[in-house]
């Protein structure tokens, strides 16, 4: 069984809404910051099921349950997490090989933003040597006055 790699999955995430996702099994209400129900995982009366949309995690108060879309998925319905993106991937229509590309495409800008960051490293040090060197020679080598030779 092939395994997605972690820009995948956090893409994956990211794309499908915990709210839109665990409110399709249970009515949840929105209170604070956090949207409120009744545990899919459990049988209970009162909410204790917290889903928070900004985060994209959910937890139950009463049975410990938690996690994102995928762990709900795997768990609702017995699979693995990588059946259970599977799953999520057929359910909601999404395009394995345009979250890969958009992933690929992540990965090579965070590369040029690293490599710009080491040459502007590398810019920085040379200055700061060349400031060092100015600061010895005016100190030690610079004429005190107009009227010392250069040498």
């Amino acid at each position: 069984m092939a395994k997605f790699d972690n820009n995948f999955v956090d893409e994956l995430r990211m794309r499908l809404s915990v709210v839109d996702i665990v409110g399709r099994r249970v009515p949840l209400v929105k209170k604070g910051q956090n949207y409120w129900g009744c545990c899919p995982f459990h049988n209970e009366k009162t909410p204790s099921f917290a889903v928070n949309e900004e985060k994209g995690f959910y937890h139950c108060f009463g049975c410990g349950e938690h996690g994102d879309v995928i762990d709900l998925t795997a768990g609702l319905f017995g699979l693995s997490k990588i059946e259970a993106a599977r799953k999520l991937l057929n359910d909601f229509g999404v395009d394995q090989g345009e979250i890969g590309a958009k992933a690929k495409a992540q990965r090579a800008l965070t590369y040029e933003k690293v490599s710009a960051y080491a040459a502007e490293q590398r810019c920085v040090k040379a200055l700061s040597e060349y400031r060092r060197l100015l600061w010895l020679w005016k100190k030690e080598l610079a004429p005190k006055s107009p009227e010392d030779p250069l040498d």
